[in-house]
């Protein structure tokens, strides 16, 4: 079976609900965030690269980097409600770090294993998200899939 990104991205959005304790998590960026619960996550798509092993190749690797976005709370809640949600990042994060960092893989639903690379976080910082800002933090991965060519004649 092929590995799509969106399996990718709603498999890293749920352990990374697991990992957090978060009930509330997205693979996509919702339509709209007035009136969802916080916190919340969102799993963002980055770049990617491929490498087609050699000429005629039947399959291609692709390397992309998501973003596991948490939001912690709405920034307007003032200095001890941003310190207040500063603290909880710092744990999401470091939970986020320990998951990835001692299980670096995603067993997809048909058992294929996908590589899970830790490629840094953001720290907290302040996001606008339609007129609203938040106090969130950016968790990156990198994951590696191989894609199948089709050739058509």
């Amino acid at each position: 079976m092929t590995v799509t990104i969106q399996d990718v991205r709603e498999k890293l959005r749920d352990e990374a609900k697991t990992a957090t304790g978060l009930t509330n998590g997205y693979a996509y960026r919702p339509r709209s965030y007035a009136g969802l619960r916080l916190p919340l996550l969102v799993v963002l798509s980055g770049p990617a690269t491929y490498d087609r092993i050699q000429f005629g190749s039947e399959s291609f690797t692709e390397r992309r980097t998501l973003t596991i976005r948490v939001y912690a709370a709405e920034a307007t809640q003032g200095s001890e409600g941003f310190a207040e949600a500063e603290m909880n990042l710092d744990t999401y994060l470091y939970n986020l770090q320990t998951r990835f960092g001692e299980y670096p893989r995603l067993t997809m639903g048909d058992g294929t294993a996908v590589d899970v690379e830790m490629a840094g976080d953001g720290g907290a910082v302040t996001v606008t998200e339609q007129g609203t800002p938040y106090v969130a933090a950016d968790f990156r991965v990198t994951v590696e899939t191989t894609r199948i060519i089709n050739h058509k004649t």
